[in-house]
């Protein structure tokens, strides 16, 4: 048989493997004593087995900023997904109005409900045609990779 197993990297801690594992080595066994360890197949068989008993060793240490992992295990990506990432413009941050002087003779006034129901429904309808109107000038040919080069 020509296999030779990756040298597993050594933990201090004992790390728990899935039940499954040994269900796979098992039936990896009998195949390989059916059709012989020599073959195509169960080479390939045996390294995903021994790489599935090392995967714990295996994962990533550190991830592309764009998986939005915690800041202490990320980086920022070279390549042309964290590229595109970066240049998403964050969500405007949320100021509430608080401070905006509101003319009293405004408020000071009682709206009926009817009122102000026909007012909700007036204002989700003009902004769906506003934004059927915005979408008619977006220039349709939009190529993000155009920013990287």
């Amino acid at each position: 048989m020509d296999y030779t197993a990756v040298t597993p990297v050594r933990k201090d801690k004992t790390l728990s493997r899935a039940d499954v594992l040994g269900i796979v080595a098992s039936n990896h066994q009998a195949i390989a004593d059916r059709l012989g360890p020599d073959m195509k197949n169960c080479l390939e068989l045996a390294k995903l087995n021994s790489d599935a008993v090392d995967f714990c060793n295996l994962r990533p240490k550190w991830f592309p900023d764009f998986m939005g992992k915690d800041p202490d295990v990320s980086y920022p990506s070279t390549r042309p997904l964290g590229m595109m990432y970066r240049l998403i413009e964050p969500a405007p941050e949320y100021q509430p109005l608080d401070d905006l002087c509101i003319d009293t003779r405004l408020t000071s006034r009682r709206v009926p409900p009817s009122y102000l129901k026909a007012a909700g429904e007036m204002k989700q309808n003009y902004d769906v045609d506003l934004e059927g109107i915005m979408r008619q000038y977006v220039d349709p040919y939009f190529d993000p990779l155009s920013h990287l080069m």
